[in-house]
Formats: structure tokens, sequence, C-alpha cells
């Protein structure tokens, strides 16, 4: 699969994937991250989220859910804040194994493309040290991605679980 990256010019700590193998990535980031591990680590998340069509997958699972809304509830206001609050929970629970699901993905190409993919640790502890953990409890109820930590903390399982150390 081919793919197209694309440098965002912005502060942002941040980069994301659309179908069809276009990452893009801010200048912010780039000026974030500590190493080529750390960056091959952002990137290969990003191409892990294209490879599993997470975002196809969300696209289908908003529109079954205003289906199944539009059928159940009669009323059109009611239908749209049902739809908002149902896609809201629904996104939160797909979204936070998605990227999971791309954390590990990533530190598996990031290690065929000859990374240090340990670069995924280093990058979760630099995000930890720049952000902390001082989002209130609710912020990380409704968080659509796993807390720094958390991520950490996977990423060392992975490695301990390939025999690479840290």
């Amino acid at each position: 699969h081919n793919y197209t990256l694309t440098v965002l010019r912005g502060n942002e700590i941040n980069a994301f994937a659309i179908p069809g193998g276009h990452v893009f990535i801010y200048s912010g980031m780039l000026r974030f991250v500590g190493s080529d591990d750390e960056l091959a680590a952002i990137l290969a998340h990003e191409i892990t989220h294209v490879q599993e069509r997470h975002i196809l997958q969300k696209l289908r699972r908003s529109t079954a859910m205003m289906l199944l809304i539009n059928k159940v509830v009669k009323d059109r206001g009611n239908q749209e804040v049902m739809a908002k609050v149902g896609a809201f929970l629904f996104e939160l629970k797909f979204g936070r194994n998605d990227e999971r699901e791309a954390d590990r993905g990533g530190m598996a190409i990031a290690l065929q493309a000859g990374f240090n993919p340990s670069g995924m640790v280093t990058l979760w502890q630099r995000m930890q040290r720049a952000h902390g953990s001082s989002r209130t409890l609710i912020d990380k109820m409704l968080s659509s991605h796993p807390p720094h930590k958390e991520r950490e903390q996977n990423a060392l399982a992975w490695l301990a679980k390939k025999g690479i150390p840290f």
C-alpha cells in the first residue's frame, strides 16, 4: 500500500490518518518528538489506523446507529439528540480500542521498518511529562483515547511479550 505523508503547519501535537493512505502530522508534533523512533511510532500508529480501516468502520458504526435510532425513535427532535448521545458513547468504546490496536500495530510496523519499537514507550512518557494526568475524572471518562500512562504500560507489556528489552 502506498501512503502520502503531509506535514501541516501548526503547533498542535497531533497526527491523524484518513482512508486512502493519507497520513497527516503537524509541525508541532515534529518539534515535540525526541527521536526518530518516536516519530516512527507515531507514523506507524497512523498507518495501522489506515490498514485496519478504523475510519471506515467508524463511519459504518455511526450510519448503523442513525438507522437504528430512526427506526426506534419517532420524534425527529428526539432522534437527533439520541443520535448524538448514542454516537458519542458508541465511539468512546470503539475509539479507545482502535487506539490500543493502532499502538500495538504501530510498534510492529516500526520494528519491521528497523526502528526501535520502544519509541512508543518514550513517546507516551514524553506526553505524560508534557501534559501530565491533570485531566479530570470526567475528561478521562469522556476521552476517545486511553490515558498516556495506560498506553505507556501497554507498550511496555508489548515489548516484554516480544522479548524486546526497554
